[in-house]
C-alpha cells in the first residue's frame, strides 16, 4: 500500500514538474524571440518655439481624477482584495473626484460604466518582483503579452510597441522608479508611452521624470493614489490628476492628458486626519487659473496664495522661486531646454501643504512638438541572437537527452 502511495506521489511530482518545464519553456522561447532594437541617441529639447500645454485654460473647468486603485479580482490573489468596486467608487465620489479609475491587474473593470466620467482602465504587467507595469487609459480590452520575470530595454520597448499597435488607449509608465524598473537611460530612449506616473503614493518618480525631460522626451504627468486599501486615509485621496476638459467628454479628457493639459497634485494630509475630514478638506483645494507663454516669458497664476512658486529646469534644478505669491513669471534662458513649475501651498501651521506639479514648457521645432523618434529593429542582431540562443538550446537539450538515455541504459544493465 505504501509503495503505491509513494509511486502516486512520484507521478504527481513528475506531472507538476513537467507543467513547470513546459511553462518555462514557452516563456524562454518568447524571451529569445524578442527583437533587438537600435535606439536613437537622446537629444535635449531644442528649437525656436515653446510648447505651452496650458494654452487657453481658466480656473473653471478642471476635473479631478485618480487612475490607479486596485479592487478584488482574480479570486483575491492580487493586492487590492480588500477593496470592492462599490467602495472605491463611493469613497472617491465623496472626496470630490470626477474620474474614478479602477486599474485592476490585467482586467478591465466596467463598474460605473454609466457614469458620465467613466473611462476603462487596467494595469498591464505580470511582474511582481520588478514592476515593469503600464497603465492603459481608455482600453477596451486586455493585451496579454508580457515578459514577467525580467526585462531589458528591448523587452520593454517590444511591450510598448505591442500595446501601441493593439490599442488606442493612452499608455502610462506605472510607478516607473519602483524597484528601478525603468532607468534614466530607459525613459530617455523608449518610445510609445504618453504619460509618466510621476506621483504615486507607493513611490514618487520626480527625479526620473526630470531625467526623461532632460533627454528630450515629451512625457506628461499622471498623479495617482494607487490605493490597495480604500478605507485607509493615508492611501486614499492623497494624489490626483487635474485635467482641463470644458465639455467633460471622454475624448476631450484623453486628449487633454495626451497633450499635457493637466497637472499632478500631492494633497496635504494631517498626520491624524480621518477620511471624513479629508472629504471636508477636498472642497478647499486651489486651482491653476492662468498659464501663458508670451515670447520667452512664462506667466503662472493660481486661485490662492502659494508659499512658493518654483520654476525648475534641466535635471530638476531650481531656476527661480517666488515666495508668498498668487502669480509669478519666468523668462526662458537660452540654455533652458524645458521649464516646469511646482507650486507649494502653506498648511495651517505655515509649513508645506498641498503640492502642485505642472507639465513642462519645452522647446521644439517643426510642426509636431510631441513627435518621438522611434527605435527600429536591427534584423542582423535580432536573427543573430535568435540563431545563437537556438543553437545553445539545441545543444543543451541534446546533452540532457543523452544523459537520460545513459542513465536508463545503466539501470537496465
Amino acid at each position: 500500500m505504501m509503495k503505491k502511495v509513494i509511486t502516486s506521489i512520484k507521478w504527481v511530482f513528475k506531472g507538476i514538474l513537467a507543467i513547470i518545464i513546459v511553462f518555462l519553456g514557452i516563456y524562454y522561447i518568447k524571451y529569445i524571440w524578442c527583437p533587438i532594437y537600435d535606439f536613437p541617441e537622446w537629444k535635449p529639447f531644442s528649437g525656436d518655439k515653446l510648447y505651452n500645454p496650458y494654452k487657453g485654460i481658466d480656473s473653471l473647468h478642471w476635473l479631478k481624477g485618480n487612475f490607479q486603485a486596485q479592487s478584488l479580482i482574480w479570486g483575491g490573489i492580487t493586492d487590492g482584495r480588500k477593496n470592492t468596486p462599490e467602495e472605491i467608487y463611493h469613497t472617491y465620489r465623496k472626496l470630490g473626484y470626477h474620474i474614478i479609475g479602477i486599474s485592476d491587474y490585467m482586467s478591465v473593470n466596467h463598474f460605473g460604466k454609466d457614469s458620465a466620467f467613466f473611462i476603462p482602465i487596467y494595469e498591464h504587467g505580470y511582474g511582481f518582483i520588478r514592476k515593469y507595469h503600464q497603465i492603459l487609459i481608455g482600453a477596451s480590452e486586455v493585451h496579454w503579452k508580457d515578459y514577467p520575470f525580467w526585462q531589458n530595454r528591448h523587452h520593454k520597448q517590444h511591450i510598448l510597441n505591442k500595446l501601441r499597435k493593439d490599442t488606442s488607449a493612452l499608455i502610462a509608465l506605472a510607478h516607473p522608479s519602483w524597484g528601478n524598473a525603468y532607468t534614466p537611460e530607459d525613459v530617455g530612449v523608449l518610445a510609445n508611452y504618453d504619460l509618466f506616473e510621476v506621483l504615486n503614493q507607493q513611490k514618487f518618480s520626480v527625479s526620473l521624470w526630470d531625467e526623461a525631460l532632460s533627454r528630450g522626451k515629451p512625457a506628461f504627468i499622471l498623479s495617482d493614489d494607487d490605493t490597495h486599501g480604500v478605507s485607509d486615509p493615508h492611501l486614499t485621496g492623497r494624489g490626483a490628476t487635474f485635467i482641463y476638459a470644458p465639455t467633460h467628454s471622454t475624448g476631450e479628457i484623453l486628449h487633454a492628458l495626451k497633450t499635457g493639459k493637466a497637472y499632478g497634485v500631492d494633497i496635504y494630509m494631517r498626520e491624524d486626519e480621518r477620511l471624513e475630514e479629508k472629504m471636508a478638506d477636498a472642497e478647499n483645494i486651489p486651482y491653476l487659473s492662468q498659464f501663458e507663454v508670451h515670447g520667452d516669458t512664462i506667466k503662472v497664476k493660481i486661485t490662492k496664495q502659494a508659499k512658493r512658486i518654483i520654476f525648475l529646469g534641466k535635471k530638476g534644478r531650481a531656476k527661480m522661486i517666488a515666495h508668498d505669491a498668487t502669480e509669478a513669471r519666468y523668462v526662458f534662458e537660452e540654455q533652458d531646454p524645458y521649464i516646469r513649475t511646482e507650486i507649494i501651498f502653506p498648511n495651517q501651521w505655515n509649513g508645506d501643504g498641498t503640492h502642485f506639479f505642472l507639465n513642462p514648457v519645452f522647446r521644439y521645432s517643426g510642426d509636431d512638438p510631441l513627435r518621438q523618434e522611434q527605435p527600429v529593429v536591427n534584423p542582423l542582431k535580432t536573427w543573430g541572437f535568435r540563431t545563437i540562443m537556438g543553437g545553445l538550446t539545441f545543444i543543451l537539450i541534446f546533452r540532457v537527452y543523452k544523459f537520460i538515455k545513459r542513465r536508463k541504459w545503466q539501470k537496465i544493465r
